[in-house]
């Protein structure tokens, strides 16, 4: 009989952190683990009635909104350091505790169909495996357009490079987070996952259709001929490169605020995939 762990399946984004927890308690001794870990009382009074998942599987933005219900878990259950094989029990039972009456069976269902734990850690724990239920129970067939749509619509805000660069990495967070969790779909309904070249190049192009052409010699380290293929590290270049004028007006490019602000909202919101705002 095949094991339900036995095919590695990608990580979401926001189960990462959780992962590199475990694995540092994980090679930790007893007498460590349990120095390590403090009282569960305060979480469970962080997490209840604190509204971490308000919107039904199904629901426009329902697996946004999961994401960033498990990623305040995920924060709890690493700050009151449930993280070991021992601590696994109190902590699903955490989990359960940020649920109304009328959603925790999603959870029971996403706890119980993961494997038990033999690492404790990643793809050997039952927490993050169950968590990871969670996140794609969460996720339907319409993930993949919802995201491709807000992506296409995704358009520079008037302020400036800065608040535009949260707005990307939010964005490209929600992308990711969707390539996990359709990875197990039907292929038309999976999404591919982005290169960081891939993500660079959309970022330039976007700047392109906003009249902000300085970013693509930004890109390259200047006097090095080297040309930044991270992700995160052209974002940096961007911030640090991209004169302040330039990035509180656009002046540099051409584009004009009345422009931006007219083609800003053209699609859904890249945030919660609803129209109107």
């Amino acid at each position: 009989m095949q094991s339900k762990a036995s095919v590695a399946e990608p990580v979401p984004p926001v189960l990462r952190p959780l992962a590199d927890k475990q694995r540092e308690v994980a090679q930790m001794s007893e007498a460590q683990v349990a120095a390590y870990e403090n009282g569960t009382k305060d979480a469970f009074q962080l997490v209840k009635g604190a509204g971490h998942f308000p919107l039904a599987p199904g629901a426009p933005g329902a697996s946004h909104a999961a994401m960033q219900g498990v990623s305040s878990i995920v924060n709890v259950v690493c700050s009151y350091h449930l993280l070991g094989i021992k601590s696994e029990g109190k902590a699903q039972l955490l989990v359960q505790a940020a649920f109304t009456a009328e959603l925790r069976h999603i959870w029971q269902r996403a706890w119980g169909k993961a494997p038990s734990s033999t690492s404790g850690y990643g793809e050997g724990s039952q927490l993050f495996c169950g968590l990871r239920n969670l996140l794609v129970a969460f996720t339907t067939i319409a993930e993949k357009q919802r995201v491709l749509d807000a992506k296409s619509a995704f358009r520079y805000l008037p302020d400036g490079f800065e608040p535009t660069r949260a707005a990307i990495e939010l964005m490209f967070d929600r992308y990711d987070h969707a390539v996990a969790c359709t990875a197990k779909f039907k292929v038309c309904f999976r999404l591919a996952a982005m290169s960081d070249d891939q993500k660079i190049d959309w970022v330039e192009k976007m700047a392109g259709k906003s009249g902000v052409p300085w970013l693509r010699t930004a890109r390259t380290a200047p006097g090095t001929g080297l040309t930044v293929d991270d992700f995160q590290t052209a974002l940096d270049f961007w911030s640090g490169q991209v004169p302040l004028d330039e990035m509180a007006t656009y002046s540099g490019g051409g584009a004009h605020e009345g422009t931006l602000h007219a083609v800003q909202f053209s699609g859904p919101c890249w945030n919660c995939g609803q129209h109107g705002h």
